[in-house]
């Protein structure tokens, strides 16, 4: 589950902890009225992790996104 998104990152939660340096891919659905679309669009990217940490019972990954794909709708 994604916690926060930026222009350079995420912050997921998540039930396991990832290592940092790891490469990950993920899609996210960006809600068309924060990006000035008609409809929600759906954003496929490449990143890494690039710190994990345990928050109470959950462990929360920052990831950069480092290349990003808007997906035909």
């Amino acid at each position: 589950m994604t916690r926060n998104v930026s222009g350079n990152g995420v912050l997921f939660a998540l039930d396991h902890e990832l290592q940092p340096g790891l490469k990950i891919n993920f899609s996210l659905r960006m809600p068309g009225a924060v990006l000035g679309a008609a409809h929600d669009v759906l954003v496929h990217c490449a990143g890494r992790v690039v710190r994990c940490s345990l928050s109470q019972s959950q462990y929360l990954a920052a990831a950069t996104i480092d290349d990003y794909q808007f997906a035909e709708q």
